[in-house]
Order: structure tokens, then sequence, then C-alpha cells
């Protein structure tokens, strides 16, 4: 069936064709680039590595769904038969599995020609002249159907899918034309071999065929019918490649039938109604067109039966692929909380951002009287060693390795991959796309480090007078441990209302010297502004948030909105320290308490949970 190679295979069109319309540049392309993918699942399909996949359109109308050509290791795919019209072709990938499920029956004809492709084929010459009669040879070309398609399943079981969802294109269903007695025994010999026959395939089963065993009891009797199940299943014992033994079980089929002592113009009619080939069938319902001469009742019942088993096989399996699709998708689909969820993220985004817009740009900030910053002074030696110490921290924490990839060339240097190559070559030759790269090159890629971003709230209320000057000089030396390591942070007090000691990626270059005098209404807000100035949610690398604390907030309602920020930043692995630097400090839940009694020892515990934020960041 697939060997027999129509007169438009080397794709231009054959006489009877009907003449191409211009095809636009975007359709080309979108031809092309779903040739490619095919490409990348026939070799898979079929076991071979030499296997080239082409599709053919504007084919004649009664060109085959199919055919694959041994000698050039080419299969053409119809595709005005097997994607039709009208069909986003962007949107067809086999690579994938709804890609699979959303197209069956282009996997069944892939499939089905991958199974041609697998076994060892002959040509139509070495068959015809070895057969010595047309009726011998096209019965050993059904004989070949079976025989791939059950190599096919033994080595790809899932193929039997697809088989079944395109068995209306596989089969070769013709309107019934009138015959004589032998020729309707031929007829039934072919629906015998091409139904039955595939269930001893592996690919129909015996409730799929109950039909077609019923109308061929009217042409031949049971023992008949088990004679020929015998030898066709004696055929698909044969090795492969084994054409001398197909042959002798051909012979012996048509004399079972009763189809081997005929004459030699008999005989050539008989072997045309036992061709067959790929080719899609016609609707149940359909009304062949009116012969001069009615065809017999038997051959009429038998077609009808070929083409409801078929479409009914195809039907339930498309249905099943279809089924599967959509259970997968809606088991992949997003779920109503989840995107609740993004939405409320999005939201809370724009908060941040707008919060710290009205921070940082100056919008909304306090009179400089009113503001917690008295006055700047210069760093001390201790809080430069500490800066520098906490630098060195994150420095050997943030170093990768170098990444070595494994990058396809078309051209050298690199190592060249003779299936690559030999691939590429048989494209080019065929004048199909060209996907191979037959060159391997090794590139060393520098892994970039994780970025450092470090938020730092600084709680400038009454309760903060004894540890003032020890929040100022911990931000002072985070500030700048972080430049040092090209890292971003920014610092804000806040207390009644938010103040900017260090806007983003600028750190001071004096320490601030700050007055608490303030109560402790604003730290949502500022929690929020720090996140919208250094995207400690949404950003990527290692995000930090230090909270500067004793955690006496002004009523439960601050307390409950700061704590429900600080778990969203959590979720999104920005780790929240909060530092302790009385020990009576309250801490929120999912913050991590940071004891600290001086500056170096603070230094060191906020050095400490950052170099683990880091590694958890690469992990």
């Amino acid at each position: 069936m697939s060997t027999r190679i129509p007169p438009s295979a080397s794709g231009r069109p054959a006489a009877g064709a009907a003449k191409a319309s211009p095809v636009d540049a975007a359709i080309a392309h979108a031809r092309d680039e779903l040739t490619v993918r095919l490409n990348e699942i026939i070799d898979g399909l079929s076991g071979r590595n030499d296997v080239l996949l082409h599709i053919a359109w504007d084919q004649p109308s009664d060109a085959p769904a199919a055919w694959f050509e041994p000698d050039r290791a080419l299969i053409t795919i119809n595709g005005d038969v097997c994607v039709g019209t009208g069909v986003d072709l962007d949107q067809i990938d086999p690579r994938t599995y709804e890609g699979r499920r959303a197209h069956p029956v282009l996997m069944g004809v892939c499939c089905h020609e991958a199974g041609h492709a697998r076994a060892t084929s002959w040509s139509g010459k070495d068959l015809a002249r070895r057969s010595g009669s047309p009726a011998v040879a096209e019965t050993v070309t059904l004989l070949e159907e079976l025989w791939v398609e059950a190599l096919q399943l033994r080595e790809y079981p899932e193929g039997r899918r697809w088989l079944r969802a395109a068995i209306r294109k596989i089969l070769r269903i013709d309107t019934p034309q009138p015959m004589n007695d032998p020729q309707q025994r031929a007829f039934a010999l072919r629906c015998a071999l091409l139904v039955l026959g595939r269930v001893d395939a592996g690919v129909l089963q015996d409730n799929d065929t109950t039909a077609m065993r019923t109308a061929l009891r009217t042409v031949f009797d049971d023992p008949t019918l088990a004679q020929l199940r015998a030898l066709w299943r004696e055929a698909l014992a044969l090795g492969d490649g084994d054409l001398d033994g197909m042959i002798d079980v051909a012979r012996r089929i048509l004399r079972v039938a009763g189809l081997h002592d005929q004459p030699p113009g008999a005989l050539d009619d008989i072997a045309a109604i036992l061709s067959a080939g790929c080719r899609e069938s016609t609707s149940p319902s359909s009304q062949p067109s009116a012969p001069s001469q009615q065809p017999s009742s038997s051959s009429t019942a038998l077609n009808t039966v070929l083409q409801a088993v078929a479409h009914n096989v195809a039907a339930a399996s498309i249905g099943q692929a279809a089924s599967e699709l959509a259970e997968h998708q809606a088991a992949t689909a997003p779920d109503p909380a989840a995107t609740a969820a993004k939405a409320r993220e999005a939201t809370e985004q724009a908060a941040a951002a707008q919060q710290a817009a009205r921070v940082f740009t100056g919008a909304g900030m306090t009179a400089t009287r009113d503001s917690p910053v008295r006055g700047h002074r210069a760093p001390r030696d201790i809080e430069r060693v500490a800066a520098n110490r906490l630098a060195d921290h994150l420095r050997r924490a943030r170093h990768r390795d170098r990444m070595i990839t494994v990058v396809p060339s078309l051209t050298p240097p690199g190592r060249l991959s003779g299936r690559a190559a030999m691939l590429g070559a048989a494209q080019r030759a065929q004048n199909l796309p060209v996907t191979a790269a037959p060159f391997r090159q090794l590139r060393h890629a520098r892994v970039d480090d994780p970025p450092l971003s470090v938020g730092i709230a600084v709680d400038v209320s009454g309760s903060m007078q004894r540890t003032a000057d020890a929040m100022a000089s911990a931000s002072w030396v985070i500030g700048h441990a972080v430049r040092q390591v090209q890292g971003r942070s920014a610092a804000i007090a806040w207390g009644d209302f938010l103040t900017p000691l260090t806007s983003p990626g600028q750190p001071p270059e004096q320490v601030p010297e700050l007055a608490t005098r303030q109560g402790t209404q604003v730290l949502p807000e500022a929690i929020r502004a720090l996140d919208g100035a250094l995207n400690l949610a949404a950003g990527r690398g290692a995000r930090l948030l230090v909270i500067a604390s004793d955690g006496q907030l002004s009523g439960p309602q601050q307390s409950q909105r700061a704590r429900a920020l600080i778990e969203r930043l959590t979720r999104h692995r920005c780790a929240v320290l909060w530092l302790c630097l009385d020990r009576s400090a309250i801490v929120l839940p999912g913050a991590i308490a940071v004891q600290a009694n001086d500056t170096p020892s603070a230094a060191h515990a906020i050095g400490t949970a950052a170099i683990e934020a880091l590694r958890r960041a690469s992990a």
C-alpha cells in the first residue's frame, strides 16, 4: 500500500491535479515549520535515524493519504487529506501530549508509514517479478499492511490508538462496481484481510468486527474463513523481509478463496479489486454514483459494513483522544483560586510601587523639622571593618563555577556528529528544510552571581531610644556591604510617617543620627515602600528585608497588616529578618529573629542570614 508511489511523489502536481493557487509566505512558512516538527518525531516512530518526512500539498483528489519510498527513506504525507484546510498549522505540534491528542489522525498516518519504514521493504518490481501474478502481488501487499502494523505495535504499543483513529485514511474503500462471482470473492477477501486481519495484528478488537464477520459469511463459509485466518496469522509470524514466505502464503490464500484458477484477464480484474492503498473512506451515509449496472448485493453490503467499521473505530478513537485532551486541559487549567491570588498579587505589586514612588521621589515626604534624622556623622573604624567583613561573606556565597553547555551548530568549529551530518545531507538532497546541526560546540559560560537586594526598615518610635545608634550603624554597614558586592539596598525610618534614609542603590556616605520620638503607625507602609523600590517580592536573586524594631506596634490592625505583608514576602522567597536589639522584642510570625547587642554582632547575624538567603536563591 504505502510503497506504491503516486505520480506526484516528487512534489510536482500530477496530471489531473487541481491547479494550485499561489501560497503566501506566511502559509508556506507554517507548512515548513510543521514539516520540521513532524521530522522531530518520525525517527522515534520508525526506530531509525535516517527517515525523512515531507508534506505534499495540492495533490490530485485520488492521491493516497501517505506513502513510503524505501529507496529514499522518505515518508510523504498528503497534507490535503491528513491535515485538511482551514486548520491553523502553527497549532499542530505532535511533539506534545496535547498536540498528539488534538490531531490523532495525523499521528495515525505517521505511525502507519513509520511502520513501513521500520520493516524491511522490497521494491514493487522485485515483488512483481518473484510473485509471477498481479493477484499474488496485491495479496502480498495486503499481508504486508498487517505485518508492518503488528511490528509497529510490538515496538510502539501506544501507536494502536493512533492507528485506530486514522483507519479511514489508511483503508482504501471504493464505491462498489458491478462484479461477477470471482470479483465478489476477491472483494470479500480484501475486506477479510483489511478488517479481520487487523484483529490478529493487534489494531482492532473482536467486537469491532462482528458485523464484518456476519457479512463475510454471505461469501465464505466458516471453514473457509478459519483457513484464511490461519494463513494470515502464518504471514504475521514470518520474519522481517521474508518475501518468499509472503508470496507462498499469498498463493495459498488465493487458492482457499477460490481465486487461483482463473484466466489471465480475470486475474487482472481480481488484482485491481485487491489493490489497497492509503485513501480516505467516504461517509457511511454517502451514496455511490449510479453505474450503468447495479453492483451485486453482497459487494454493496460488504462495502457498507467496511465503511461502518472504519467510521465507528475512528470515531471512537478520535473521541477518546478528545476526551483525554479535555481532561488534560481541565487538569492543567488555571485554578480559580490561583487566578484570584494572582490578581491580588498584581494589586499588591501596584500598591507597593505607588508607595515607593511617594517615599523615594519626594512626594508626601515630611518637612525637615519633623524628620527623625537629626544629622550625620562619619563612620567609625569598627563600622568600616564590619562592612568589609560582611561583604567578604556575601562575595563568597555569591561565587558560581562556569557552566559548560553543548551548543549545536551548522558550521565548524566543534565535534562532528555523523548522524546529524547524514540527516542534513539527506534533507538537502530531498530539498527539505534543513534542521540538522552537525557540529557540537562546547561553550564555557560564566554563570551570573545571583543579585542581592536588601531593604532596611528602622523603627524610630520612643521605645527605641536606647538602640537608635546601633540601628543607624547597622543600616550603614549593611548598605555599604551590599554595594561592595554590586547589590542594591534602601533604608526607611518609620514611626508616625515614613522617612527615606537611603535611596535604592545609593548608600549614604555618613551614618545617620536618629531621633526616636514618634509612634509606630506605618510599618505596613514601610514594608510596601521597600518592596516597591527593590522588587523584594517579584524580583530575582537573593532578597532580604531587615526590620529593626522592638515590635511594640500600635494596635492589632497594624500587626495583622504587617504580618500579612511579611507572609507574602516569605512566600516569594524573600527572607524577613527581625533585628532584636532588645531582649524583650516582639517578633511577628514569619520573620526570623536575629539577636544582636552591638554593631559587630548585628552585622554578623545579618550577614549569616543573608548568606543563607543567597544559597536558597541559587538552589
